[in-house]
């Protein structure tokens, strides 16, 4: 996958749905590996999702990620990412980033991709 080809926005609970498939994907880092290798994240639904990169990263990975990848069941294997600064992490509201989420996902959304 290219980084120019389309990817659906998920939360966690919606990684099984989109094996094999470009998704982006919002969390808390809730565990780096020692390794740089890794990351765990805390879904805005509040699941536990696994990101895996190519390469090791170097920098401190802290507060709020958004991975742009392939879906792997419930991994995420990491095209790109973008780390929120620390000042949005703090008045981010997760619940109603994850509603924006389902709403995409709706039936009834005319815009459903």
């Amino acid at each position: 996958m290219s980084a120019s080809e389309a990817r659906i926005r998920v939360n966690g609970s919606m990684l099984p749905k989109f094996s094999g498939k470009g998704v982006v994907i919002l969390g808390k880092i809730f565990k780096v590996d020692p390794n740089g290798m890794s990351v765990t994240l805390r879904t805005s639904d509040g699941m536990t999702v696994n990101v895996v990169f190519d390469q090791p990263v170097m920098e401190n990975l802290e507060g709020c990620l958004e991975v742009h990848g392939t879906c792997s069941g419930s991994q995420v294997h990491c095209q790109s990412y973008y780390m929120l600064p620390i000042e949005t992490v703090e008045n981010f509201d997760m619940d109603a980033y994850d509603q924006a989420v389902q709403l995409i996902h709706a039936s009834d959304n005319p815009w459903r991709v």
